[in-house]
């Protein structure tokens, strides 16, 4: 009688990297996350990165990117307002603002 219950370690390797995946994820999330109050840097989705201004957000300069702002307030105000408008706020830093030549 042939064993029809034979283990492959397929399912157990791929659960091991969705685990991977997930707490990669997870770490990037957390590093992209903006500071409660501070620098943020500005990406326009589907709308403007000046969107912050009318929330609250005070302009540093430009970001590495076109259409990208460097602003600073409070992410609890301006986050909200941002993603009704199409723009996405993450830390800034010293690299995403432009400022590592």
């Amino acid at each position: 009688m042939a064993d029809t219950c034979q283990r492959s370690a397929r399912p157990r390797s791929h659960g091991i990297l969705a685990l991977q995946l997930a707490v990669t994820a997870g770490a990037v999330a957390l590093a992209m996350l903006p500071p409660a109050n501070g620098p943020m840097l500005v990406v326009p989705v589907t709308g403007s990165a000046t969107a912050a201004f009318s929330g609250g957000g005070r302009l540093i300069g430009d970001g590495l990117l076109p259409g990208t702002l460097v602003v600073t307030g409070d992410r609890a105000t301006l986050l909200p307002h941002l993603l009704r408008h199409g723009a996405v706020a993450i830390a800034a830093s010293a690299v995403s603002c432009g400022e590592v030549a």
